[in-house]
């Protein structure tokens, strides 16, 4: 039941672009940006859907691993998260047993990070798959496209 579910809300969907007209927003640069953000971060997904991760949680990983000891405010703000919405990633972090909290001395009201050895070699796992992404997204920008991009 569930697939034809599924079929039926796919199919609605499709009718729905097929009978909106976009206007002008195909031809702005922050549509189609916005657009590609879409693409690269569902393909993502997929490939990180094994490791059960999102793409913020990888993002949180690699800053913790960079900054070992950082506070937990200073991780939120480096990523220019919400607070509200960084506060619940990190508890799932913790209880998955990826990050360590630790009391910091200077300040006992905040929290310092730190990876856990499975927060590392999930991390490991995670940027392999990312960096196969990154070459399979720099082969379709072409040559010199993912510099001119980053740039």
């Amino acid at each position: 039941m569930k697939d034809s579910n599924d079929e039926r809300a796919r199919d609605r969907d499709a009718d729905r672009t097929t009978l909106a007209r976009l206007g002008p927003l195909p031809q702005y640069v922050g549509y189609r940006l916005r657009q590609a953000q879409i693409s690269v971060f569902t393909e993502l997904i997929d490939r990180f859907a094994a490791l059960d991760l999102r793409p913020a949680h990888f993002g949180t990983l690699l800053v913790i691993q960079a900054n070992p000891g950082l506070s937990q405010a200073d991780v939120c703000a480096a990523l220019e998260f919400h607070p509200a919405n960084f506060a619940p990633m990190i508890a799932l972090l913790e209880r998955r047993g990826l990050i360590e909290r630790h009391q910091r001395m200077s300040d006992r009201r905040s929290n310092s990070l730190r990876l856990s050895a499975a927060g590392e070699a999930l991390l490991r796992e995670a940027i392999a798959l990312q960096v196969q992404h990154e070459a399979e997204i720099a082969e379709r920008l072409g040559p010199g496209g993912k510099e001119a991009l980053v740039a």
